[in-house]
């Protein structure tokens, strides 16, 4: 199929580079258009006047959304939870467990632990924007991960896993941090980091909006094919 293919189009570096690396595709014909893109205009920071909860937040709050499965970190985040549960602060998944998925979490050990589990919610917007901090663990086969795409978008610090698909979203120390796979004390340490430094977080939450805005906007996107297509 590669062969035969004009081009062959990668969401990540990493993929990319593997591919080229085992000549599964040639060097000339590898593309690289990070993610499918984000509307940045829908998933913008929310003037605070505006949104109808108004009750000031009395810890900080540190949110992951995905899949209730293993590969995407969800052992990790509880473990650095609980070394930090000593700390003013929240620690909130979203997600629906995945009942088919091997990976599958179980309810049981979702709903014991320091975390508020949520399940599913419809109100994604709402929730990255009341958290302060965004993290996502995952050792998951990524493209680029679209809940990092949506939190950067909206503005916030992220802590993540310098894993593929993950590192496209944050520039290390610029806005959020990068730690091993799973390393739940290295991801303690990073998170702890942020919520003892309000002003970091605010830095870092600018540079996200920045970087999603630059790089991944669906409107940057569609022009990098439109040019690959010549249209």
């Amino acid at each position: 199929a590669n062969k035969k293919a004009n081009y062959c189009i990668f969401q990540n570096s990493d993929d990319m580079n593997y591919f080229i690396d085992k000549k599964l595709v040639s060097k000339e014909k590898a593309i690289l258009i990070k993610s499918s893109g984000i509307d940045t205009q829908v998933f913008k920071p929310i003037e605070k006047e505006k949104v109808a909860y108004t009750n000031k937040k009395e810890s900080t709050v540190v949110l992951m959304i995905a899949r209730a499965i293993w590969h995407k970190g969800i052992k990790e985040y509880y473990e650095a939870a609980s070394l930090l549960k000593d700390l003013d602060v929240t620690f909130t998944l979203v997600g629906d467990t995945d009942e088919h998925n091997p990976s599958c979490a179980n309810k049981e050990f979702l709903e014991n632990g320091n975390v508020k589990w949520l399940g599913h919610r419809d109100d994604i917007k709402e929730q990255i924007d009341k958290c302060d901090i965004f993290v996502l663990p995952s050792f998951y086969g990524e493209g680029v991960p679209r809940t990092l795409l949506e939190a950067a978008s909206m503005g916030k610090p992220i802590v993540t896993t310098d894993n593929v698909g993950c590192r496209e979203v944050v520039d290390d120390g610029v806005n959020g941090f990068l730690v091993p796979v799973k390393d739940s004390k290295a991801l303690a340490k990073k998170i702890k980091i942020l919520i003892e430094n309000e002003t970091m977080r605010d830095e870092f939450g600018k540079a996200s909006r920045k970087k999603a805005v630059e790089e991944f906007d669906v409107k940057v996107v569609v022009e990098q094919y439109l040019r690959l297509y010549n249209v």
